[in-house]
């Protein structure tokens, strides 16, 4: 690797400087001999020039984390995707739907010699997924993992992962990542003082978050900081979260408390790259569902029209724009990443400026608007 002597950084974490004591107090959580390799190979970025360089998660996530240290880094290089690279991936919900379209989508995407773990508790739909996947990429290993995730426990999912996972042993990976995409839509027939039902609100977040929690945590606890050179952690989220729909009340409040507890898990742990991603609406059978089911008629109109005018995306189109924002791997972990929304939207949302979402009943699609 070259690096051009005569550049002169803007900042050197060599010497004891202030953001030199900044990364260091956020990479606490390593071995010191860890940490001073890695607050080496950030200050060998500062003179580095022209050249592809890797940066690991670790270092992504606290430089993003501190403006000030961002700000004052001139050159960073390029940061390295998180595909194309010998992957450990698990995908929660692949049998059908966007799940399934993210799984035959990354599996094109991954370095031969990766493995593929699908989830879900339908096992035929899950051996038509992995055909799929092998016939596109037959350098790559699949594996189904059947599992109930609406009755969720973290011995479960570590007696279902770990003997998947144990079938190459020693095996190092670049990625570790798990895909959170199971869900379902909930009692939307009636509204939400109609709820009533202590155990149907229970199944409903068993499934659509305390299952979601155990499996991240089972995962991660299999896929230790040595297990994989990056961890990342990818939850399908949806503008519900932060716009009351009718009828979608406990779909909304599942999405939202995930959003919560994912940005906490970024916050609390810098060495895994979270994404919230929201693909906007789209053509599943949850859509079909949403449309036959819905007490709300304006919900029912805006469903079938989305359907019928093909403003709704597919699903091969999101898991093709997934894949996007892992290749370029420029998000900050942890924070909220929507298709419909552009860049500079975006980079709003992730800004300290209040902003809320509101429908575009013209356009069928979020828009930001400032408070």
């Amino acid at each position: 690797m070259h690096c051009d002597t005569n550049v002169c950084a803007s900042i050197r974490l060599d010497h004891e400087s202030e953001e030199r004591n900044i990364l260091k107090a956020a990479l606490s959580g390593y071995h010191q001999c860890v940490c001073d390799f890695k607050l080496n190979c950030l200050a060998a970025l500062c003179i580095i020039m022209r050249q592809p360089i890797w940066v690991d998660s670790v270092i992504v996530n606290t430089i993003t984390a501190y403006p000030p240290v961002t700000k004052k880094i001139s050159y960073l290089g390029e940061i390295m995707s998180l595909l194309g690279r010998k992957t450990l991936c698990l995908i929660a919900g692949a049998s059908r739907g966007i799940g399934r379209a993210i799984s035959l989508a990354i599996g094109s995407c991954l370095a031969e010699d990766s493995d593929i773990i699908l989830m879900s508790r339908d096992k035929s739909a899950l051996e038509n997924v992995k055909r799929e996947i092998l016939r596109k990429s037959p350098g790559v290993f699949v594996y189904i993992c059947q599992c109930d995730l609406s009755k969720p426990s973290q011995e479960t999912f570590l007696d279902c992962l770990r003997p998947l996972m144990n079938l190459r042993p020693n095996n190092h990976y670049d990625v570790s990542m798990v895909i959170h995409n199971a869900a379902s839509i909930g009692p939307i027939d009636r509204p939400a003082l109609k709820l009533m039902n202590s155990e149907e609100l229970t199944n409903y977040f068993d499934l659509n978050l305390t299952s979601t929690i155990l499996l991240n945590n089972a995962f991660f606890q299999l896929c230790e900081k040595d297990f994989s050179t990056e961890r990342v952690c990818v939850n399908i989220t949806s503008g519900a979260a932060y716009h009351a729909i009718k009828s979608l009340h406990l779909y909304s409040a599942a999405k939202a408390a995930r959003d919560a507890f994912f940005r906490v898990l970024a916050t609390e742990e810098p060495g895994i790259r979270v994404l919230s991603f929201n693909p906007g609406p789209v053509v599943t059978d949850m859509q079909v569902e949403i449309y036959s089911r819905t007490f709300d008629s304006d919900i029912k109109m805006w469903s079938r029209d989305g359907m019928q005018n093909q403003t709704f995306q597919t699903c091969d189109y999101v898991a093709n724009k997934l894949m996007e924002y892992l290749r370029e791997n420029t998000f900050q972990s942890g924070l909220w990443l929507s298709l419909y929304l552009t860049q500079k939207q975006n980079q709003k949302l992730a800004s300290e400026e209040k902003v809320v979402l509101a429908w575009d009943r013209t356009r069928d699609h979020l828009r930001v608007k400032q408070m």
